[in-house]
């Protein structure tokens, strides 16, 4: 038999590993994937749909990537005047912007 004639497509040369049993303990399960969902009406919300990293959102607002990163996560809120910047450019309600809304 020459090496043209096997078939590629069925060898393989991968060891197949088996998926555990469904009564296997916890550690030895697959995880699920983390699928959270982000408000649509949120300042990260306005980010990804327009595609954004948070430098860049960042840089469009005025402010330092530590400081959106903050404020993207409510750890910090905006002074009323940088919250009015915000909603012209995000087009956000305020109570959006300082997570009053949720």
């Amino acid at each position: 038999m020459s090496p043209d004639s096997l078939d590629t497509e069925t060898a393989s040369t991968e060891p197949s590993t088996p998926a555990p049993p469904t009564d296997a303990p916890e550690k030895y399960r697959p995880r699920r994937e983390r699928t959270t969902r982000t408000p649509l009406k949120s300042l990260k919300g306005w980010r990804l749909r327009h595609n954004l990293d948070q430098r860049e959102a960042a840089r469009i607002i005025g402010v330092s990537q530590t400081t959106f990163a903050r404020m993207e996560n409510l750890k910090r809120y905006p002074r009323p005047s940088l919250a009015k910047r915000m909603k012209v450019i995000t087009g956000l309600s305020i109570e959006v912007i300082m997570g009053i809304d949720r």
